[in-house]
């Protein structure tokens, strides 16, 4: 996820409501899988995740 530029994250350990839940990663975009909610309810979701921020610097001149 996020690999262009060199740039990256990791997501797991995904839990909706203290269960765990299976997730799909697609370019950018996390789905969470098989949870289902009532209309207007709330969801407490976790995961745990790591990043690498790609950073381009230009010094002054």
């Amino acid at each position: 996820m996020f690999t262009s530029n060199g740039g990256g994250i990791d997501v797991s350990n995904i839990k909706v409501n203290g269960k765990s839940a299976d997730y799909d990663v697609n370019g950018t975009a996390l789905h969470i899988t098989g949870v289902s909610l009532k209309k207007a309810a709330q969801a407490n979701v976790s995961m745990e995740f790591s990043a690498a921020v790609f950073c381009f610097f230009v010094p002054s001149q």
